[in-house]
């Protein structure tokens, strides 16, 4: 059992049961003390984590600028042994951490990275020497994956953030049926964001978090055939939900910060620019599942990989579905049935034409800014409140574009908009300040 983190929720729910008068003020600081803090280790000195990873940079970078200097002046014996030089001194470095300072966070994270770096610069340096060709991917490739141990062996998050970013370059730069090894490398790393996770090891869970979202596009498009609609279009769609949906809620009247809910932050986001662009779309094209295993140009084998990926984000998303559907607050219902929705313009669009499914985003956007609004009024949330707000004001702001009403009718409508989301605001504060 994971006591630290039970911990941590039982403690943020505390303050929330002491304003119901559900317990006293004197039993939550008797329950607080008798399980004692949830964060028994010590605390991170994360200023000197960030300075060791920005010391290990710099002397990366270092390093590798004074081999450049007079580099092709050298016998290529002494660029051999320079070149193997860089790993070498990194290996020593992270075995004296892996064997002496294993429990500092600094040292793991500095001597990782150092060493995911003189990796790379030694396997330059030896393709130069002996004049092996490449490509850009081959690179990445033969870096990668021997660094996927330093993911693991003493958990580094920012060798992860830097094997996100580079497996979301090889599958962009590989294009093609070879793609699909992108989803071999993304399960290799996957695990240290799982693990962050369980341990609730909340700072690696954000950052990693935010790196594997922000990338992960990147390695979708380059990996699945896009022109395949239910791969680019409606595939898009479930991985968005399926994000929206792993998340953990918290209770509406629990305030986290967006920022460190990187997956459903992201899934809200790219919603909303969804939705836009649909208000827009006019080439709703038949729905030719035969396309899934037939595919568009790659090869068989690589075909039934995304397949079997796919398969498999579908079933993810409906488990997930069925298992929260009951437990979703009411702004979360509408991101969480996109991809139903979306479905449902694929399926209508090539028979009714475009207007009617512009006009049912339209509606969708506008009820999931209103879902905002009650919600966030409902629980004196401000945040919710202005989020609804703003959904609902881009919405009306995007059609007065679209129409030819003249710049006085415009101008009235803006002005009386603003009334109302500042006498919402002002409403809302109001209440807060009376409540509290």
């Amino acid at each position: 059992m994971d006591t630290k983190r039970h911990l941590s929720w039982l403690y943020e729910q505390l303050p929330e049961l002491v304003h119901k008068g559900l317990i006293s003020p004197e039993q939550k600081d008797a329950i607080q003390s008798h399980y004692g803090p949830a964060h028994s280790g010590p605390a991170y000195n994360w200023a000197f984590i960030v300075i060791s990873i920005i010391g290990a940079l710099l002397v990366g970078g270092g390093i590798i600028l004074i081999f450049a200097y007079n580099w092709d002046e050298l016998s290529r014996t002494w660029r051999t042994v320079l070149s193997i030089a860089p790993l070498v001194v990194g290996l020593i470095i992270y075995s004296y951490m892996l064997f002496r300072q294993r429990h500092s966070i600094a040292w793991v994270e500095g001597s990782a990275t150092f060493l995911m770096l003189m990796l790379a610069a030694s396997i330059a340096l030896v393709s130069q020497t002996y004049n092996i060709m490449g490509t850009t991917e081959d690179f990445l490739i033969t870096w990668l994956l021997p660094s996927v141990i330093l993911l693991y062996l003493a958990p580094s998050s920012l060798c992860a953030i830097i094997y996100y970013i580079g497996i979301a370059n090889w599958a962009v730069e590989m294009r093609g049926s070879e793609s699909v090894w992108y989803w071999a490398l993304l399960a290799a790393g996957v695990p240290h964001f799982v693990w962050a996770w369980r341990k609730n090891e909340r700072l690696r869970y954000v950052l990693t978090g935010w790196a594997l979202v922000l990338t992960f596009p990147f390695g979708w498009f380059g990996t699945i055939e896009p022109e395949i609609l239910l791969y680019g279009f409606w595939g898009t769609a479930l991985v968005l939900g399926l994000m929206y949906l792993l998340e953990s809620f918290p209770s509406a009247e629990t305030h986290v910060s967006p920022a460190f809910q990187p997956l459903r932050t992201f899934s809200v986001i790219a919603v909303f620019v969804f939705l836009m662009t649909l208000t827009y779309w006019d080439d709703y094209d038949p729905v030719v599942i035969e396309q899934l295993w037939k595919g568009g140009g790659y090869a068989a084998w690589a075909v039934r990989v995304n397949v079997a990926v796919w398969v498999a984000i579908l079933a993810g998303y409906a488990w997930q579905f069925a298992r929260q559907a009951r437990q979703l607050p009411l702004q979360g219902v509408l991101p969480a049935v996109f991809p139903l929705f979306l479905l449902l313009l694929m399926l209508i669009g090539p028979a009714v034409g475009d207007g009617l499914p512009r006009f049912l985003a339209n509606v969708f956007l506008l009820l999931w800014g209103v879902s905002y609004l009650y919600s966030g009024i409902q629980h004196s949330r401000m945040g919710l409140v202005n989020l609804g707000m703003l959904i609902v004001l881009m919405l009306i702001a995007f059609r007065f574009f679209d129409t030819e009403w003249s710049y006085l009718a415009k101008g009235i409508a803006f002005v009386l908009l603003g009334v109302a989301f500042l006498m919402v605001n002002w409403g809302l504060s109001k209440r807060l300040k009376q409540a509290g």
